[in-house]
């Protein structure tokens, strides 16, 4: 018989996304108990990998933010820049390039944002064989 603390941590491991053989390993419990745990436990594990997937998209989507301001900043000082600039020693082509590659980073974050916000899709499964 194991106890509780064993179970939850088998829980918070397996909502981790650990393999059962790993999780047999670091708690030395057999892996047919794991299997019997991970069925009577799977509305519990469940809720916490929704859990753990919620915290891991908010995550990345504070990350993806915190890109777009820093780079939406070094836009804002380039376009400052660019009417008061004396264009000694820099072509204008160099700097309007420079500022181009800064847009198409803003551009690149924001649908990496958008991709975050849009709704799981299924995976599509291959078509079946005729015979």
């Amino acid at each position: 018989m194991y106890d509780d603390q064993t179970k939850q941590h088998f829980l918070e491991l397996r909502s981790q996304g650990h393999s059962l053989p790993r999780i047999a390993k670091d708690l030395q419990v057999s892996r047919r108990v794991l299997v019997d745990w991970n069925r009577q436990f799977r509305h519990d594990l469940r809720a916490l990998r929704a859990a753990e997937l919620e915290a891991l998209h908010e995550r990345l989507l504070a990350s993806h933010e915190a890109d777009v301001a820093a780079l939406a900043g070094v836009q804002k000082k380039l376009l400052a820049i660019l009417p008061e600039r004396e264009l000694v020693g820099l072509r204008t082509s160099q700097i309007l390039s420079f500022y181009l590659r800064y847009r198409r980073e803003i551009d690149k974050v924001h649908l990496a944002a958008d991709s975050l916000l849009q709704p799981e899709q299924a995976p599509q499964s291959p078509p079946a064989k005729l015979q």
